[in-house]
């Protein structure tokens, strides 16, 4: 008996560790929530080990780099700043709260940098890929492609937005609405 729990434990074991480890380093193979807004034009997703970066903007010949996570005075965020400066890609930085909620006049410009047909493919991501990402690309939505709000927040829930736990996203999004109106 006490042989079958010794086997039976370190099976548990194995797998757990394997579980661990696998989620602990996945994101040095697999891109972080990489995902086609636009294709061939506009990109998406949480931050990427280098490696995963490079071989991102690569595959995909993006040119411009949208980091609405990073503080515009940190010099390398993470080794990113090591990789585009290698490939020559166009930097941008955005420091947005966790939650998305920049302020209007950030919404507005990375909905502008998103826009900028020269600045095309393009790359935007946040940490996980989700709050600040979706903010900015559904500043990009409202601002310059016309779209209504429920479209744009259907697709925010395409790409994690949960109506219900992200309500203050819809109702900040309401106030660049009305932001937009205003500036028209």
């Amino acid at each position: 008996m006490n042989r079958r729990r010794l086997i039976v434990f370190t099976s548990l074991s194995l797998a757990a560790g394997l579980v661990l480890a696998v989620s602990q380093f996945k994101y040095h193979v697999v891109p972080k929530r990489f995902r086609v807004v636009e294709a061939g034009q506009i990109y998406r997703g949480g931050w990427q080990q280098p490696r995963v970066l490079r071989r991102l903007l690569g595959e995909h010949r993006v040119t411009t780099l949208l980091n609405v996570a990073c503080d515009p005075a940190e010099q390398d965020a993470a080794g990113e700043g090591a990789v585009v400066r290698e490939l020559g890609v166009v930097w941008h930085k955005i420091l947005m709260p966790g939650t998305g909620l920049g302020t209007l006049e950030q919404l507005d410009v990375a909905a502008d940098i998103i826009a900028a047909r020269a600045r095309r493919p393009i790359f935007v991501h946040c940490a996980a890929g989700v709050h600040r990402t979706n903010m900015a690309i559904a500043a990009y939505r409202l601002k310059h492609c016309g779209w209504p709000l429920d479209e744009t927040l259907g697709e925010m829930a395409r790409f994690g937005f949960d109506r219900s736990r992200d309500w203050e996203q819809e109702v900040h999004l309401r106030s660049y609405v009305a932001h937009l109106g205003a500036r028209l």
